[in-house]
């Protein structure tokens, strides 16, 4: 994991990646953008991703073989280009280093949900009853339509008070 005691122009570490060859991968930071290097199926590859790509700084739980672990990592919204940044069995280690590496790429410091909650809660929520009920009704987007209501009674013009004669 890469240490910001360094010159930040500099932070360049060696990743774990499961599709790359050879099953790592080389992350480059800097505050303006992610430099990922790996080979994929024998195709070298130089990815430069823009850090406004990224969600932001994250600490995260993991549960492996009945062991907790606690990630901090640079979350985008493709798992396959999110960084690690540091790893910790206790939580209280990284409370520092994610201020710090918020900061450092000038985005915001979030907390996942999985913290904070029993493993027993964390499964996935199912849609409310009135979604399931009507989706199989109508499509979704007319759900959001309602009918259209009158402003008051409508309004009658007079014969006398018509501007074409009809004549």
């Amino acid at each position: 994991m890469p240490k910001l005691d360094r010159n930040p122009e500099g932070l360049a570490y060696c990743e774990r990646d499961q599709r790359a060859d050879g099953g790592t991968r080389t992350v480059r930071l800097n505050p303006r953008d992610v430099r990922i290097e790996r080979a994929l199926a024998g195709v070298k590859m130089r990815l430069a991703i823009p850090i406004q790509a990224y969600r932001g700084v994250v600490l995260s739980r993991e549960d492996k073989l009945e062991r907790q672990f606690y990630r901090l990592s640079l979350a985008h919204s493709d798992t396959d280009l999110s960084v690690t940044l540091a790893r910790a069995n206790d939580i209280a280690a990284l409370v520092d280093q994610w201020s710090t590496w918020a900061r450092f790429f000038a985005m915001p410091a979030l907390l996942d949900e999985t913290i904070g909650t029993p493993p027993a809660r964390r499964a996935t929520r199912r849609p409310s009853r009135r979604r399931v009920l009507i989706r199989a009704r109508r499509p979704r987007a007319r759900t959001r339509n309602r009918p259209a209501g009158l402003a008051g009674a409508p309004k009658i013009i007079s014969p006398e008070g018509e501007l074409f004669s009809r004549e």
